[in-house]
């Protein structure tokens, strides 16, 4: 009984059970690199001995004081809602459970990676139909330097990064996915959808981008049905905590009362210089404006209103603000590149000596970490480039691992980009860069079957060899597109 080239994989193991070995595999090697890095850099991690959190501070006094006084609020049993409430409430869960401690904020982490990773894999499989794609980017998303680190320390990336991976892979699953879990599905998309949005709201244009491919691939009507459930669930998620919101201040306010002053910082005189030189929007200062209380719904309408009167006063800047912002998020080092110095305290207030950011000036994040970041996001890109390529024909399939990274785009372009805030993106990226190396390795593929068959012609006598009989071995066998795809 001979079995199909298509559904075995050396040594006559089934292909599925090859691909799941894979992607153990690359599972294993991300928890080992997020434990490596974790044990061999105490100092960097350990936020409770140091006493210096990396990541976001305020993340973890909102966490702090959320256990304490059960009030969300920056001063404890103050209710506010100054930054988005999903992180800061697992965090709050994490403190509650484990004890405040940087070991246990890096492995529940370290978890959600581990199932985005997983999800990421699946998703793969399922829109390139190729296993090998999923596992190949399983493994660059585990070996990711920036995003181990970001794993590590006190801050959203990682539960965000769950929550976007989810959400698409959810709704792939809405599309292809057996009738009788479809309702299911799009519940399930849709709480995503909306925890995504109060983790970053930058979520609700991804969501706006997947909605659109779904249109793309169903009859309109049939990916209506589907996706009206979605919306439901994300507007009930969204809807509680405006509620709450609206209790709290006596005004609408759908999910923080930061979203004016990012705008600002994204948009202002300075915004465009401090990017060319490498720094962070976030540290201009506020000059004026600084005396609003970031605590108060008002002043979210004062800074964005500043922000739409510099756009209106200056359109011929807007253009050339766009690029360079969107230029900076998709930079091939670090965003931002250069850091503040206590000499800047009088441009770049609050980030003297002793904050978290100044470590980030040593040898070891400024040099190496850059490096070593710019050769493996650099590939990746370069990689991504040739799957885009060797892909456009089933484009309105794999289009959905585009979702992310442009949904990402636009929303950081409109306020202020960083390379933390392409990250998530960046995961589908390397789905397509995944396919990229199966399209080059296929290609040498036939350029050693062409110069073989070009040699066994000019020698007589010698036993030609068919290239579908050649036998090759692990993941190399699933190069093949597979046959219902």
């Amino acid at each position: 009984m001979t079995t199909s080239r298509h559904n075995t994989i050396g040594l006559g193991m089934p292909a599925r059970a090859t691909a799941k070995t894979w992607l153990v595999a690359a599972l294993l090697v991300a928890a080992a690199c997020r434990l490596g890095v974790f044990l061999a850099f105490p100092s960097v991690f350990d936020f409770v001995a140091t006493r210096t959190v990396h990541g976001s501070e305020a993340f973890d006094t909102y966490a702090r004081n959320l256990v304490a006084t059960a009030v969300w609020g920056h001063a404890p049993g103050v209710p506010d809602a100054a930054i988005p409430p999903v992180y800061g409430v697992v965090l709050a869960g994490t403190f509650a459970a484990f004890g405040r401690s940087a070991a246990a904020v890096a492995g529940v982490q370290t978890a959600f990676d581990l199932l985005s990773i997983a999800l990421l894999a699946s998703l793969g499989a399922s829109l390139f139909r190729r296993p090998a794609v999923g596992v190949l980017a399983a493994f660059a998303a585990a070996c990711y330097p920036y995003l181990v680190f970001q794993t590590l320390v006190v801050n959203d990336t990682a539960l965000f990064i769950l929550e976007l991976v989810a959400f698409l892979w959810l709704l792939e699953r809405l599309r292809d996915g057996p009738p009788e879990g479809r309702s299911v599905a799009a519940v399930a998309a849709g709480v995503v959808l909306g925890l995504g949005t109060l983790t970053r709201p930058a979520m609700l244009l991804v969501g706006a981008a997947a909605g659109a491919w779904l249109l793309l691939r169903l009859p309109f009507r049939e990916a209506a049905r589907r996706l009206v459930p979605a919306g439901l669930a994300a507007a009930l998620v969204l809807g509680l905590w405006a509620a709450r919101n609206a209790r709290v201040f006596g005004r609408f306010v759908p999910i923080a009362t930061n979203g004016g002053s990012n705008f600002w910082q994204g948009n202002n005189a300075r915004t465009r210089a401090f990017l060319r030189a490498g720094y962070d929007a976030q540290w201009i200062s506020p000059g004026a404006l600084g005396g609003a209380d970031f605590r108060d719904p008002a002043s979210d309408g004062i800074f964005f209103r500043a922000g739409l009167q510099f756009l209106r006063d200056h359109p011929s800047e807007i253009p050339k603000l766009l690029w360079e912002k969107a230029r900076t998020q998709w930079s091939l080092d670090i965003a931002p590149r250069r850091n503040p110095s206590p000499g800047a305290a009088s441009e770049l207030p609050g980030v003297e000596s002793g904050a978290a950011v100044a470590a980030y000036s040593g040898r070891l994040f400024d040099a190496v970490g850059r490096t070593v970041h710019r050769v493996f996001w650099g590939t990746a890109l370069a990689l991504a480039c040739v799957g885009l390529v060797a892909s456009r024909r089933a484009w309105r399939d794999v289009s959905l691992a585009w979702a992310a990274p442009a949904g990402l785009t636009i929303s950081y372009v409109l306020f202020h980009p960083s390379t933390r805030y392409r990250l998530p993106g960046d995961l589908t990226v390397f789905l397509f860069s995944a396919a990229g190396v199966l399209a080059l390795v296929e290609r040498l593929r036939r350029a050693a079957s062409e110069k073989g068959a070009s040699a066994a012609k000019a020698a007589p006598g010698t036993a030609r060899r068919d290239v579908s009989d050649v036998h090759h071995d692990g993941l190399q066998e699933q190069l093949e597109p597979d046959e219902k795809g």
